[in-house]
């Protein structure tokens, strides 16, 4: 470990020390040791000093000895569906990768619908739409998409600019389009869900965030075409489609198959209403079929993010420990004054500025969502209704950022090199300015309609 490695491990221990040693507030001991062990592990989460996994470890170490909360609601995610969810679709996800089909179907269909920057960029949108139903883990999908759209554009030959921008708008559409479906991501919506201790099904999230969020989508569509217009209007215009290395092949008898294979397991998801399977039985069921067709080999276990499953399993105890011991109340009491008394659009506004203020301070959306949902949910109680409640600090959180780590998805983009920190921010900035007409104009005049606020 280099010297200044070593000394930023010390600091990390000076906030969490005093704590520990003076609890605020009149905290008693115990809830001192989780308060100061919650800020040591979130720092260490949001710089990187310490491995992600060892910090979650040592959370649940210490919530499980000092957390006051049984060990059922601390280890809440692996013993829940959800868990079986998350790991299979890794393990589903490099079935769909091996199969070759994601190159064989997008790229002639960029050919085809690419020809000029506006068709480009809804396309995009769609792409981000449509495997959100063939690709169930969020992070390979982009990966993927993002890697098909990046051999695209160096085919045609565009500028490095022009290129940079146009992969940031590929990963930063897949975080609105996400919201849509509950599955369209699968770690940080049921995430949300879990930590609110709340159930909903597919289609009660589709009717409370589908309709706002195709408006957000259009608005941002709107905001990065205005922010980047002068480098997307060097996209070069073509009237003939390209050649691509599919069009003599194209689709083999195998690739059939294994199309048809994996056509019926997005139709298994569509139809769980009617058939009574949940996602987890359906990606179970899925994963065997790809395993018998040969898509799946034993080494396919090495896909699992084992480290990103002991995080989430951290940040999902949080909201349980911290209402539990009791902590949650005493340091969000603050807070409750500077909510008004009456439920309305400016308690909405404090409810957003609080969540993005958290958000740029954790980084983690995860991370912020376990802090934040609780708390306001305690200090809401019996103003807002705690389903509108959690819907407002999710949209509040997810969607918006100014660096890429406030986000994952953009830190896969900019830690692959497809885009720089400079252009995530410009855009941050906008989408910060829009947030508001975002909330206020979009999903709170919906969720209003629909009766959840």
């Amino acid at each position: 470990m280099r010297n200044n490695q070593i000394l930023k491990l010390g600091l990390s221990f000076l906030l969490p020390g005093i704590l520990f040693f003076f609890p605020p507030l009149q905290m008693d001991s115990n809830q001192g040791v989780v308060l100061s062990a919650l800020v040591l592990t979130v720092t260490w989460w949001a710089t990187g000093i310490v491995k992600k996994s060892v910090a979650s470890l040592f959370l649940l170490t210490v919530f499980s000895f000092w957390g006051s909360t049984p060990l059922v609601e601390i280890f809440r995610f692996p013993l829940s569906e959800n868990f079986v969810l998350v790991l299979f679709s890794f393990i589903f996800t490099e079935g769909i990768m091996n199969s070759g089909l994601p190159e064989k179907i997008i790229e002639p269909a960029l050919e085809k619908g690419g020809k000029e920057i506006r068709s480009l960029l809804w396309m995009i949108i769609g792409l981000n739409v449509l495997l959100i139903f063939v690709i169930p883990q969020p992070f390979a999908r982009i990966i993927i998409l993002g890697t098909i759209l990046k051999g695209f554009f160096q085919g045609r030959k565009l500028g490095q600019d022009l290129i940079e921008v146009l992969m940031l708008f590929t990963f930063a559409a897949a975080i609105v389009v996400n919201m849509m479906f509950l599955r369209g991501d699968i770690i940080l919506n049921n995430a949300l869900i879990a930590i609110a201790g709340i159930e909903i099904s597919e289609g009660l999230w589709i009717r409370i965030m589908t309709v706002p969020t195709l408006i957000f989508i259009g608005l941002t569509y709107l905001l990065f075409y205005i922010l980047f217009k002068q480098v997307l209007l060097t996209y070069p215009v073509t009237e003939k489609t390209l050649k691509h290395p599919y069009q003599e092949t194209y689709l083999t008898k195998k690739d059939k198959r294994n199309l048809r294979l994996i056509l019926a397991v997005v139709f298994l998801w569509m139809a769980e209403p009617f058939h009574g399977m949940g996602s987890p039985a359906v990606i179970v069921f899925g994963t065997a079929m790809l395993a018998l067709v040969g898509l799946i080999k034993k080494r396919g276990v090495g896909a699992v993010n084992f480290e990103l499953l002991i995080f989430i399993t951290a940040a999902f105890s949080i909201g349980a420990v911290m209402t539990n011991s009791g902590v949650a109340e005493i340091l969000l009491l603050p807070l409750k004054g500077l909510l008004p008394e009456e439920f309305g659009v400016l308690y909405l506004l404090v409810i957003m500025v609080i969540s993005m203020v958290m958000h740029m301070i954790l980084g983690s959306n995860i991370t912020t969502l376990s802090v934040v949902v609780p708390g306001l949910m305690l200090i809401g109680e019996g103003v807002i209704p705690a389903l509108g409640l959690v819907f407002v600090i999710h949209v509040s959180v997810s969607t918006h950022y100014l660096l890429p780590f406030h986000n994952v998805i953009l830190l896969i983009g900019n830690g692959k090199g497809l885009f720089g920190s400079r252009l995530v921010s410009r855009y941050g900035v906008g989408l910060t300015l829009l947030m508001p007409v975002v909330l206020l104009g979009v999903y709170y005049i919906w969720w209003r309609i629909i009766g959840l606020l």
